[in-house]
């Protein structure tokens, strides 16, 4: 089925194709969609579960009721470091979605409380001697910073390439309860906010009590955008964004239903990988004989994982595995894709086609290959790149009520956004067509996902904008990532949505995407 559409000066032709399961559903048949991810920020704090422990999870049913409840049940907490990666830890927990936001982390956080009563010490004509004071006694202090979770682990390189054997091995090595991070030694609160504020303190012979106030927020935005931009908050951030963005646009009832599984792609490698047969693994016993349902009998429509493969051997072999208990379950799996698929490293450095010069070494490529021509690979689809699930936070989009905060500086750093998994842009698409057609939906599928973040900014006298999903993308660059079996999300320019060019699996020959649809 082909479908035109235009965007800007460009014309697209999106198709959409899919191939029926071995087992027909019938109209009477609720479509399920199984959402996993890493809800709980397991992989933060080195938490692994495999075979019969992971088998014994259970699928949570997740509705507009009761999302937002569900942090706190899965007991959502993130370990961050503080200054070196062998320094003492944040611990951050979560009830809702709302904890992400920096007002309520601003409200939660010791450190950010002393900070917060400096502050109003500073505006009470009473005690703003002795604060400013203390304020000016800073300045010869050198910044703490949270660092990113790259280094936590302080991996040498040949420790970053591991091999299969080695990452079991590492996640199997204790029990979950030996492999979680500790908080670290005690953190100085004191001491810490003497080198969080110091840097940010300007020497001068009267500073007016409007001058060290500013300071003081400017320090606390400092350590406040090192937390939110740490990498395992990013992705904690993301997976519950993500599902909101679900739940929030598709309408749940007996006949549609959303559950989540709270696992990690550690995880998931540990325990596909390494095991034989395929029937033994806590993967497949969840999705094949739990099934969904209140007695487990009804099948999977869909799988959506919240994760983003590359192109490395470990992530191809891995694929494999999920692409096999996929089949079983006859639902496709749908993911996120690396750029590297495409041939870059970043859309946004590198929209043009042109500039996408790297390639995977011989012997990965050739795997793909062999993935692609494998009869379960039918049941994989990848999409890319990513969407924008929030707006920064700033006085020109989203004005935090605590303190001044701008969350990205301008131009805006493309890390620091909050990018979500564009498998879940398919996913809504697809259960608004069974919402609508019900199992025969395929001819009246949609292509196109709206009101979504689109971020303008101004950078001296130009305006720009950062598009829904990471890139403006020409036609011949979604004709390349087509023509390399993914799943492109164009930006349509001047609007706050995005289309989804085709439909299709990363089988070779160019096969549809498996499904039980009609």
């Amino acid at each position: 089925m082909a479908m035109q559409f235009y965007s800007g000066k460009t014309d697209f032709e999106l198709t959409t194709s899919f191939k029926p399961a071995p087992e027909q559903t019938s109209e009477q048949t609720p479509f399920c969609i199984a959402i996993m991810a890493d809800f709980s920020g397991r992989g933060n704090r080195g938490l692994c579960q495999t075979a019969a422990s992971l088998a014994a999870r259970r699928w949570t049913l997740v509705d507009v009721d009761n999302f937002d409840k569900l942090p706190q049940k899965l007991g959502a907490e993130l370990h961050i470091p503080i200054g070196n990666s062998d320094g003492p830890r944040l611990t951050i927990r979560f009830g809702s979605l709302e904890d992400f936001h920096p007002d309520r982390i601003f409200d939660r956080l010791e450190v950010f409380q002393k900070l917060k009563l400096i502050r109003k010490n500073l505006q009470d004509p009473s005690s703003y001697d002795r604060a400013a004071a203390q304020v000016r006694s800073w300045t010869t202090t050198e910044p703490a910073e949270v660092q990113d979770t790259e280094v936590k682990t302080d991996k040498s390189a040949a420790q970053q390439q591991e091999s299969d054997a080695d990452t079991v091995e590492r996640l199997l090595g204790k029990s979950p309860s030996e492999q979680r991070l500790s908080s670290g030694r005690s953190v100085d609160v004191d001491k810490l906010i003497r080198e969080m504020v110091g840097p940010y303190i300007v020497p001068a012979p009267d500073p007016q009590q409007a001058e060290l106030v500013a300071q003081v927020d400017q320090a606390i935005s400092g350590q406040m955008r090192a937390i939110m931009h740490n990498r395992d908050f990013q992705s904690l951030e993301s997976a519950w964004r993500t599902l909101h963005l679900l739940i929030s646009r598709v309408e749940t009832d007996e006949t549609l239903k959303f559950y989540l599984l709270d696992i990690s792609k550690d995880e998931i490698s540990a325990d596909l990988v390494s095991a034989n047969p395929l029937q033994s693994t806590g993967m497949y016993r969840l999705v094949i004989e739990q099934s969904a349902g209140k007695h487990k009998t009804e099948p999977w429509a869909l799988l959506v994982g919240g994760y983003s493969f590359d192109q490395t051997e470990k992530d191809i072999k891995l694929l494999g595995s999920i692409a096999q208990v996929a089949r079983s379950a006859g639902a496709p799996f749908l993911a996120s894709a690396c750029p590297h698929f495409a041939g870059c490293e970043s859309f946004a450095a590198t929209p043009d086609p042109d500039d996408w010069q790297w390639r995977p070494d011989t012997d990965v490529a050739g795997q793909w290959q062999k993935f692609r021509g494998s009869p379960e690979s039918a049941f994989v689809g990848l999409v890319l790149p990513r969407v924008l699930l929030r707006l920064p936070y700033g006085k020109d989009t989203e004005q935090t009520e605590r303190f001044d905060f701008e969350e990205i500086s301008l131009p805006p750093n493309h890390k620091e956004y909050l990018w979500g998994n564009p498998a879940a842009v398919c996913a809504c698409l697809l259960a608004e067509a069974f919402r609508e057609f019900g199992w025969s939906f395929t001819r009246g599928l949609g292509c196109e996902l709206g009101q979504l973040p689109m971020h303008i900014y101004k950078s001296g006298d130009e305006k720009h904008v950062t598009p829904c999903a990471e890139a403006f993308l020409t036609e011949r660059a979604m004709q390349i990532l087509i023509d390399r079996a993914l799943m492109p999300i164009i930006s349509i320019k001047g609007r706050d949505a995005v289309l989804l060019a085709r439909f299709q699996s990363v089988a070779e020959p160019p096969a549809p995407l498996a499904g039980s649809w009609r």
